[in-house]
């Protein structure tokens, strides 16, 4: 059987995730996957989802499947508005586990990153649904999504 990783990174492209080689910094995650805050706000159709936030999709998997292609998406549309909460947690040097001390100076550039993160979030389960749906029932079969799988 095909895994859901296959599914994930061979079968949902945009025109934004072609930047694979992206450089590893502090502010720019190579691979990363939505929050299950950004999940849950974002009432997405998918029953992929579901699988991600429950841990029945392990995050490895998920980070392994479609981190980079996300990554890239998540920079070129949301990366300035990351750049602007995080320019203010460190210039008032901010616990970021502290939101009651954090939140009243830089809540609104974390409010527009959410924002932004939501509605990109939205957009890919539109595109990529036949895609996501494919790899949660690949995950639903017990073909777990596999980090140690080559390409094909």
């Amino acid at each position: 059987g095909v895994s859901a990783r296959t599914v994930l990174q061979h079968s949902c492209h945009f025109a934004a995730m072609g930047q694979e080689n992206s450089k590893v910094t502090q502010d720019h995650p190579v691979r990363m996957v939505p929050t299950t805050t950004t999940v849950n706000k974002a009432g997405l159709q998918s029953k992929w989802w579901n699988l991600q936030v429950s841990g029945a999709a392990p995050a490895p998997a998920c980070l392994e499947g479609y981190g980079r292609q996300y990554a890239a998406l998540f920079e070129r549309h949301c990366g300035e508005h990351r750049k602007d909460h995080q320019r203010c947690m460190r210039k008032g040097k901010f616990d970021p586990l502290d939101m009651k001390t954090w939140y009243p100076v830089c809540g609104e550039p974390y409010e527009v990153e959410t924002a932004c993160a939501v509605s990109l979030l939205k957009e890919v389960d539109v595109r990529c649904r036949a895609q996501l749906d494919s790899a949660a029932d690949a995950v639903g079969h017990g073909q777990a999504p596999n980090p140690k799988l080559t390409k094909q």
